[in-house]
């Protein structure tokens, strides 16, 4: 279900979550349009494929209204904490394994943007040590709400742990593709988001394709 949710929805890149890891084969596998990425991840098995380390999306000048295509590139990172032994990966320290791989990243990204399953205090380190990083966008695995912050040169934002609170930053851009003002912001999923129909309309056949006896 998690490969034809990622196949319907627009989403360039995804974080392999240590949740994700018991499927990983399948998802390497199914080749998916979203590029999943993990920059501390490695499998045990070298026959096992190993997750992208970073993915770079190009935006295309004319979809943000200035003279040149922007460059973001992403590191994914997990917490080493929570990945279990018996699992089929070891987990880096997320501040070595960046700056492990960032040398092939920074030259060609115009920003650095950091997607992680991490508690905050990890989100802080690699933040101090990486200076070069615009934002890291986060899940921690507790129900815990926390407000945008600027730690060195990177705005931290949180989603809610498996909740209707998505961390969101917003970047205006001038006519050279220089950031000129951040908007962090929170995005609750409520009532008032409109539902998109095409994703409610592939939802809905999704859950036509489960036999009734699993949902019981």
């Amino acid at each position: 279900m998690m490969i034809d949710s990622l196949n319907g929805l627009p989403l360039k890149v995804m974080n392999l979550a240590s949740e994700d890891l018991h499927i990983w084969k399948q998802l390497a596998a199914a080749k998916p349009q979203t590029k999943i990425i993990s920059t501390n991840l490695v499998p045990k098995d070298p026959s096992v494929p190993s997750p992208a380390p970073f993915a770079l999306v190009e935006i295309p000048a004319q979809t943000l209204g200035i003279k040149r295509n922007v460059k973001i590139g992403f590191f994914g990172v997990a917490n080493p904490a929570t990945i279990k032994p018996k699992s089929d990966f070891t987990a880096t320290d997320p501040v070595e394994a960046i700056a492990k791989v960032k040398p092939m990243l920074a030259n060609q990204a115009d920003f650095l943007v950091v997607l992680g399953d991490v508690p905050k205090a990890v989100a802080v380190r690699v933040a101090n040590a990486h200076p070069e990083v615009l934002a890291f966008l986060m899940t921690e695995k507790a129900y815990t709400r926390h407000n945008p912050e600027q730690v060195n040169n990177a705005v931290l934002l949180w989603s809610i742990d498996k909740g209707r609170n998505l961390g969101r930053l917003d970047l205006e851009l001038n006519e050279s593709g220089q950031v000129t003002v951040f908007k962090p912001s929170e995005v609750v999923l409520d009532a008032t988001v409109p539902e998109n129909a095409a994703l409610l309309k592939r939802q809905k056949e999704i859950a036509a394709q489960v036999p009734a006896s699993a949902t019981h």
